[in-house]
């Protein structure tokens, strides 16, 4: 079950890499690292093989909510403290800007506190082919928010 983007040309499990992080605590930085990493096939932080420039930090996740006016997706940048108070947040209004309704997964060079993506150049796996200025697409996968890691019975944190 190891995913890969379909900016790197191979076998894309359609989200699989959002799925997994819409199941892992969030505030876990381990467990996202270890999502990050089996993105592009590694156990550890490194690059994608024969994929440089992607390496598992370009694996970006943001989370996003709902806008009540709009009904548009919006970057979160302040997240709840645990995922009990995520679910406690999403019952009192599924529309809050507090309640993660969905989970992004996409390649970046960087994202900004907006929740913007900054593409990567691409680099050829052989240097006679000139393809300076092109970008990577971010290949985004967008899933609905699953557990988050929240535990049934959870007592949501303050």
């Amino acid at each position: 079950m190891r995913p890969i983007f379909k900016a790197t040309g191979q076998r894309n499990e359609r989200g699989v890499v959002a799925i997994e992080a819409a199941n892992v605590d969030y505030t876990d930085t381990t467990a996202i690292q270890k999502v990050q990493a089996n993105a592009i096939f590694r156990n550890s932080s490194g690059p994608l093989a024969l994929g440089a420039p992607v390496t598992a930090d370009n694996v970006t996740i943001d989370y996003l909510s709902i806008s009540k006016a709009t009904w548009d997706l919006q970057h979160m940048s302040t997240l709840p403290k645990c995922p009990a108070g995520n679910r406690s947040n999403c019952m009192t209004d599924p529309d809050s800007a507090s309640c993660i309704r969905f989970v992004r997964a996409r390649v970046c060079a960087s994202m900004d506190g907006g929740g913007g993506c900054t593409l990567l150049p691409y680099q050829p796996v052989f240097p006679f082919l000139k393809l300076s200025g092109m970008m990577l697409p971010s290949a985004e996968t967008i899933v609905p928010a699953g557990s988050l890691g929240a535990t049934p019975g959870a007592i949501p944190c303050t």
